[in-house]
């Protein structure tokens, strides 16, 4: 069956110096990562990246729709992984922040709020 998925973020903020260079809004996306059963997350394969969210420290992405076989590979004890970086051209984009959890705790949760204070 299909799960959907919210993902939304607050408090994105970095130190002053990086504001200087970038400017005082980040340029926000997120990558969902299928890890392995029990706790796995190392070896972690990509399932979806998002859009960027330009010039915020609020994103709210679309929702992402997928067959649980995509999400965990059916196995509800998969770990999920989500990573939210700050995007930029060149490429070298830079992690903000991440969270796990259990397919079985993202689909009962239904929506995954990051909280981060980044200080780079």
């Amino acid at each position: 069956f299909n799960v959907s998925v919210a993902v939304s973020g607050s408090n994105f903020r970095v130190d002053e110096e990086f504001t200087k260079d970038k400017g005082s809004l980040l340029d926000l996306f997120f990558i969902l990562y299928r890890g392995g059963e029990g706790g796995d997350v190392i070896n972690v394969e990509v399932v979806y990246r998002s859009e960027v969210c330009w010039q915020t420290d609020l994103p709210r992405w679309e929702a992402v729709e997928m067959t649980l076989h995509r999400l965990c590979a059916g196995n509800l004890d998969h770990e999920v992984v989500f990573e939210v970086y700050d995007w930029n051209n060149m490429g070298d984009h830079l992690l903000l922040g991440s969270t796990h959890m259990t397919a079985r705790a993202l689909v009962n949760s239904k929506v995954v709020q990051f909280y981060c204070m980044c200080n780079i």
